[in-house]
């Protein structure tokens, strides 16, 4: 008998403290828990892919935003045979078959959310985005821009400078390059690059310089 009036008086002690609560003015939960919707992503700083150069991933999103860019990727897609891949940093946009796209990866911070709705903008414009969606098994947001194709310039080999002749110079230039104090990008990578390997190296110098001293054609 004693332990069932003690069991009463628990749960009537339970019915009675919410009312408690309200009586010394305590509220009920508010919206203050609900995360705050972002509808629109920002991403400056996209650099489309250019034949003979070096894939960019120096995107930055704007300061004081519910996001951040974690990870950005370039891949290629070749659509007669079907093959995607990945490219790395050192990797080099030389494929005339392939389509090639970035898929940029945002996560937001806690307390945020992306709403059904969001605009996503590269470089303050739409053009570059194809695509954006919530990952299957991760709690990531990705944005894929559209697909670029890169086709290889008119060069002539040898000639860094692009004055249609092999001279010292451009051996020096190409030199630079393999030294790392200056970049060749474009057709002038190509004419660097005279064993075709995909890059400009320091035997591409020595090439380069026996061509403009008659050594060798």
């Amino acid at each position: 008998m004693l332990k069932r009036s003690l069991s009463l008086l628990v749960a009537m002690l339970l019915l009675l403290a919410p009312l408690s609560a309200l009586a010394r003015g305590a509220s009920a939960p508010s919206d203050e828990d609900e995360p705050v919707m972002i509808h629109t992503i920002e991403l400056f700083g996209f650099t489309p892919p250019v034949w003979g150069a070096h894939p960019d991933y120096e995107l930055t999103v704007p300061e004081g935003q519910g996001y951040y860019l974690d990870f950005s990727t370039w891949w290629f897609y070749v659509p007669e045979t079907g093959d995607v891949g990945r490219i790395w940093e050192d990797g080099v946009f030389n494929d005339p078959s392939a389509l090639y796209y970035q898929d940029l990866e945002i996560r937001v911070y806690e307390g945020y959310d992306i709403a059904d709705d969001v605009s996503v903008l590269i470089d303050g414009s739409a053009e570059y985005v194809d695509s954006h969606c919530w990952s299957f098994n991760a709690p990531l947001y990705h944005v894929y821009t559209v697909e670029f194709g890169v086709f290889a310039p008119d060069f002539v080999p040898g000639d860094c400078d692009g004055d249609q002749s092999v001279t010292a110079t451009d051996a020096v230039l190409a030199l630079r390059h393999a030294m790392g104090l200056t970049v060749l990008e474009g057709a002038a990578f190509l004419a660097g690059d005279m064993d075709a390997n995909g890059a400009v190296s320091i035997s591409d110098a020595v090439i380069i310089l026996r061509m403009a001293m008659g050594l060798t054609e």
